[in-house]
């Protein structure tokens, strides 16, 4: 079922105030004057202004999924420095980047603003030149927005790399810590407004936008291994995805944890045919293409079976 366009007004996501890159937190003031905000926070010498109404699309859900996926929202009220004060996204799909910038445009931040960065493969150091090209002409980020450093090589010669990724993992970045709060509140209160009023449409947009980022889709016919996992270490963020998956009905949701186990990061995990019904009613793992065909393949074998 397609979300239909629907207009949210911003005021009511916003927080009432922002954690600076140091020191205490500021308290927001709010001036509204007719569909624009103008944000102010003491010590910073120019408001921010935004459009209060804006219309979200399904597609601005899966953006917020991908967010709280690979987007950076750290804070440490405990250390000195208590987060980079950058809004920060990474992706090697295209589509994902996109609809995460698309995104960012109805906060104000154009694609001509973002600083940005390359982490590509060893193996496709061939077509380092292409590279750049690539993402400012599909993404719309700017040569002179390239950071110092703007390639990272990475990968070892043993390591399997998906064709997809010939084109690297782009980084983009953009320095605000007003911005920074507003739009990790606006995530936030979202998705828990949603889950709240059991908005089960909504709510799976936004966990599809997560899967494509930090899902995985693990089946092997042979040692019989079907399994679903959403990863991730953020455990505000998991907690969230935990609430929406058990929303839509999945009731056999398993937790696993690096210090017990032999996995590499914490992950919430599903392993029974009637949660994976669940995933396949409302696409779940649609974006990414490798991992909807195995995901497919999965569903298919119990059929085979049968």
């Amino acid at each position: 079922m397609k979300i239909k366009n629907f207009k949210i007004e911003l005021e009511n996501y916003l927080p009432n105030s922002i954690i600076p890159k140091q020191g205490n937190e500021k308290t927001l003031t709010i001036k509204k004057e007719g569909n624009f905000l103008k944000i102010y926070c003491k010590y910073y010498k120019y408001p921010i202004i935004l459009k209060n109404n804006i219309i979200l699309s399904e597609k601005d859900l899966q953006a917020i999924g991908l967010y709280l996926a690979e987007g950076e929202i750290y804070v440490n009220l405990d250390r000195k420095i208590h987060h980079s004060g950058e809004i920060e996204f990474a992706n090697s799909n295209l589509y994902c980047s996109r609809i995460v910038c698309d995104l960012l445009e109805k906060f104000s931040i154009k694609r001509s603003e973002l600083s940005w960065k390359i982490d590509l493969n060893k193996k496709f150091l061939k077509i380092k030149p292409s590279v750049c090209n690539y993402w400012i002409k599909n993404l719309g980020v700017i040569l002179d927005k390239r950071r110092g450093k703007w390639l990272n090589v990475t990968g070892t010669n043993n390591y399997k790399t998906p064709k997809s990724s010939k084109y690297g993992c782009i980084q983009v970045y953009y320095y605000s810590t007003i911005l920074r709060s507003i739009f990790i509140n606006f995530c936030f209160k979202l998705f828990d407004e949603f889950i709240d009023k059991q908005e089960r449409e909504k709510v799976a947009s936004i966990l599809t936008g997560y899967f494509a980022g930090d899902g995985n889709v693990n089946f092997n016919e042979k040692y019989y291994r079907r399994e679903i996992g959403f990863i991730g270490n953020k455990k505000d963020v998991l907690n969230r995805i935990r609430r929406g998956l058990e929303l839509l009905g999945l009731n056999n949701i398993k937790e696993t944890f690096p210090e017990r186990t032999k996995t590499h990061s914490k992950a919430l995990r599903v392993y029974n045919k009637e949660d994976f019904k669940i995933i396949e009613k409302y696409g779940i793992t649609n974006i990414i293409k490798y991992k909807r065909i195995k995901f497919k393949e999965l569903i298919k074998s119990y059929a085979d079976v049968a």
